[in-house]
């Protein structure tokens, strides 16, 4: 190879990373900067939590449900299509939010900005899968990880600054620029792929697909509502599921399956999906346990909420940094088991705080916790994906994502109930009686208890992954995949 042709081949190499890191932080901003704002949008559109929460679920829901597809359309339409024309969506509904009239609207348009993100986050893993070469691979991995770290470090800052100083519009608005940046960075990096469309696009398996992962994630998002004892609530839970396990026999079976469960028979994948979702699980409950704790039971605003936030999510981004910088010197398992023993450490020292710890060691303890999660989600994510083959990375990367948002969704609204349980049954055996007030004495002393029982659990979920990840083996010279050619037009 030339020397310029070598380096225009780096070039478009690093404009697809770029494209990637710029998606992957406009994302992880969807979700930090507008859970954060949730208060106020309740005052803003006049209503209760009940609704405005639809701001947040209805994107997670539609998220999840586009998540399976991904692989599919990228097959069909080529990787290239799929991912500018979900990033333009990105932008278009952005703006459609910015200047959405009223709550139902903006949870309309965010509801569709869901579909799209559902789309474009299986994408980036799988782009890079498929045209950096594989001993570049960990690497651009580990920076396009970082990128979510730095989503998640500036997302509830920014959100808290931009609703004090100016109003709640421009939440949505910063995505656009971000957006188009991406957009261009992707027009000019990513390889043309004419796909493949030889057979009729399977409608009915898209909406059995759809349909199953839209009804179970709509019934755990109306568990707390509804009672796990509610007939809707089983009702949505047993056809949901019924719906997804049709899927699965059907896809099985089928030629050109919309995902492929081959993937399953890779040893390699199963493990770091399985740690994956209950990495999805510590990471899902977060924002919940530090709202209830920071600013309902402490009494901190949204910005020092966010604020508090901003060394934790850092800690995330150093451990991105040495899971990167030990990568080729230790094997994947010993990084991923030390990251998750850490993160339960820090999620058991948060299990111990109560109602006069400083806020000193509160930001150590959740340091703690997200500096082993960034220290996993890296070698993990490269284990699981880089033992499949390339012709197989966009099903594994949508199972990947589909099985974590499943997980985020479902552990999400249970942990939310046992919490909501908890409270109460704490308020009792303190001998309060009467209602429940949120920011009173008696509701901080029952709500620190049950924020620790759950911290408690996760921890557990944590150590047991721990437990699992010693089952991962040292592949890295015997990967299944041959090494990918340069990114070139």
């Amino acid at each position: 190879m030339k020397d310029s042709d070598f380096l225009q081949n780096v070039q478009k190499q690093r404009a697809l990373l770029a494209s990637v890191v710029v998606a992957g932080i406009t994302t992880m901003l969807n979700n930090t900067t507008v859970s954060i704002a949730l208060p106020s949008f309740m005052k803003i559109f006049n209503t209760n939590i009940r609704i405005v929460q639809w701001v947040v679920v209805g994107y997670m829901l539609t998220l999840g449900m586009a998540m399976p597809l991904a692989g599919y359309f990228g097959d069909r339409y080529s990787y290239r299509k799929l991912f500018i024309t979900s990033l333009a969506g990105l932008g278009i509904f952005s703006l459609a939010c910015a200047f959405a009239w009223n709550l139902y609207s903006l949870i309309f348009f965010r509801m569709l900005k869901g579909a799209v993100s559902g789309v474009i986050i299986p994408c980036t893993m799988t782009l890079l899968y498929q045209h950096i070469p594989k001993e570049k691979q960990p690497h651009y991995l580990g920076i396009t990880v970082m990128s979510h770290s730095l989503g998640l470090a500036i997302g509830p800052s920014l959100a808290g600054m931009l609703l004090q100083f100016l109003n709640w519009h421009i939440l949505f608005l910063i995505n656009v620029p971000l957006v188009v940046l991406a957009f261009y960075l992707a027009w000019h990096s990513i390889p043309k792929d004419l796909g493949s469309k030889a057979e009729p696009l399977d409608f009915a398996g898209i909406f059995i697909v759809s349909l199953g992962t839209g009804l179970v994630l709509f019934g755990f998002t109306n568990l707390e509502v509804w009672g796990a004892s509610s007939i809707k609530f089983l009702l949505c839970l047993c056809t949901g599921f019924l719906f997804i396990l049709f899927f699965i026999l059907r896809e099985n079976n089928s030629v050109r399956p919309l995902l492929n469960f081959t993937v399953l028979k890779y040893p390699p994948f199963v493990i770091a999906l399985l740690i994956n979702c209950t990495m999805a699980m510590t990471l899902g409950i977060n924002g919940i346990l530090i709202a209830v704790y920071v600013q309902t039971i402490l009494g901190y605003t949204p910005f020092e909420a966010g604020l508090i936030q901003v060394i934790p999510s850092i800690a995330m981004i150093i451990g991105n940094i040495v899971s990167d910088h030990f990568f080729d010197k230790v094997p994947s398992k010993t990084l991923v088991f030390t990251g998750l023993i850490i993160a339960g450490m820090g999620n058991y020292s948060m299990s111990q705080v109560g109602l006069t710890t400083g806020i000193g060691l509160i930001i150590i303890f959740l340091s703690l916790r997200f500096l082993g999660m960034g220290m996993v989600k890296m070698p993990l994510t490269d284990y699981g994906l880089g033992n499949v083959p390339s012709s197989l990375s966009g099903h594994a990367s949508s199972m990947f994502n589909w099985g974590k948002q499943m997980a985020t969704v479902i552990s999400t609204n249970i942990l939310t109930v046992i919490l909501s349980i908890n409270i109460s049954n704490y308020y009792k055996l303190a001998g309060f009686t009467g209602e429940i007030i949120e920011g009173t004495y008696s509701y901080a002393v029952a709500a620190v208890q049950a924020v620790n029982d759950d911290f408690l659990y996760l921890a557990l979920f944590l150590f047991g992954s721990a437990l699992l990840s010693l089952l991962m083996k040292d592949t890295r010279k015997c990967l299944v995949r041959k090494q990918e050619p340069a990114v070139k037009h």
